[in-house]
């Protein structure tokens, strides 16, 4: 009760000084709005680099052969690594933690591709059934991706990007139609879905997937253009880098060691780096919003000395009478709190109704859309729970160590 009609006094006081308390619940409304409108800012932002991260950067490895840079073996640096399908395969057999994998074995970059009178030019790849995993493909309707039957048949089937379905297809049906690739009829059982709808980067628009296995057939055992793979376990990827290289080396006769050797792009620690990247922004926005904040906080606490020296007769009063300091301490300490409190509401309510007007607004992708999480709920709040402690702590021990005798006879 006696809470209660202290709470009910400050309210008295704020009303009969009306400009006063204005100005110090402006200074704490606008920091409010501030510090949620730049923290849900930085979490939208956080949310769409992730989300544009994991569509290039989804914790796959990514290879491709290159030329030696070390001596190895009596070999001088300066050799090409030549990598075939079968050096995969062994490679999957000696490494359990691979959970996914894809060759890279390109039969042409401008292969000839033919339907009815139509006929463009493409790059047709030779992939695992894992491929449309480990690149996040998207397919159209009634479309599907390459299976493990079509890669023990080494049958002749397509796969078109949303590019490629575009040149030779238009808006007509793909799907059960044949193509002919370097004149072999080849059916269409699949095409990515359309450009627009693609959440990820896309690699792989205008080009065409086929079987390994019927790309073996048509080209012979080459040399693979790289690797795609997944691990069990993305967050040990530096460790299984370094495990494959060592494989690697010994099969192909190269330096572990040697990067140039085999070029390897570990997308779960461009992913990892990116996430701290992210935050990190977020981070800086939240801490302008702070200071912002911050000042809001000053301009409070010099109201409060403003306040106590108005008050100082009535505070000496009370302490003649027997009220203890830590009562005259608890109560400016609470009409901080108030004044911070309301402050705070009413910046909430700006801060909620301004975020609900830009997830209308058509903002770029690169931004993302403004999110409230419950996390930036209880950060302002601590926030300002911090400012009003540090903005009424001085005043309000000030107030505390008053003598009744010098408070009476103040003025």
């Amino acid at each position: 009760m006696y809470y209660w009609e202290l709470i009910l006094q400050i309210l008295r006081e704020m009303r009969a000084h009306k400009i006063r308390s204005i100005l110090a619940l402006l200074g704490i409304v606008w920091g409010t709005v501030a510090v949620v409108l730049l923290l849900a800012l930085g979490e939208g932002f956080y949310r769409a680099g992730q989300k544009s991260m994991q569509s290039i950067a989804n914790g796959a490895i990514r290879a491709w052969p290159g030329i030696t840079s070390k001596a190895f073996q009596g070999q001088a640096p300066g050799q090409p690594i030549h990598m075939r399908i079968s050096d995969l395969i062994a490679m999957t057999k000696a490494l359990p933690d691979i959970k996914y994998f894809s060759p890279t074995l390109s039969i042409g970059n401008h292969v000839n591709l033919q339907w009815r009178a139509q006929q463009t030019t493409a790059r047709i790849i030779g992939v695992a059934p894992d491929r449309a995993l480990l690149t996040q493909l998207k397919l159209s309707t009634h479309s599907r991706f390459i299976n493990a039957m079509d890669l023990a048949n080494q049958k002749n089937v397509i796969v078109l990007g949303s590019k490629l379905k575009q040149q030779i297809f238009g808006n007509s049906n793909a799907i059960g139609q044949t193509i002919l690739v370097y004149g072999i009829p080849f059916l269409v059982i699949g095409a990515q879905a359309d450009e627009k709808t693609q959440d990820n980067f896309d690699w792989d628009q205008e080009n065409a997937f086929i079987p390994y296995t019927t790309a073996q057939a048509i080209g012979g055992d080459q040399d693979i253009d790289g690797f795609i793979l997944l691990t069990k376990n993305p967050n040990q990827s530096e460790k299984f880098v370094k495990t494959m290289s060592k494989f690697l080396g010994w099969r192909l006769h190269f330096d572990p060691t040697d990067h140039n050797a085999i070029y390897i792009f570990d997308t779960a620690q461009v992913t990892r780096f990116f996430t701290w990247f992210f935050r990190a922004i977020e981070l800086f926005l939240g801490f302008c919003g702070l200071l912002t904040l911050g000042v809001g906080g000053i301009g409070v606490a010099n109201i409060m000395f403003l306040i106590i020296s108005e008050r100082t007769q009535e505070f000496g009063l009370r302490m003649a009478v027997g009220a203890k300091p830590a009562h005259v301490l608890l109560q400016v300490l609470l009409e901080t709190g108030v004044i911070i409190l309301l402050g705070g509401l009413i910046g909430f309510i700006i801060a909620g109704t301004s975020i609900g007007l830009l997830q209308i607004i058509s903002l770029p992708d690169w931004l993302g859309k403004p999110t409230l999480s419950p996390l930036i709920i209880l950060a302002t709040f601590l926030i300002l729970a911090l400012v009003g402690l540090i903005a009424g702590y001085f005043p309000a021990r000030r107030a505390a160590n008053m003598q009744p005798v010098e408070a009476l006879s103040f003025g």
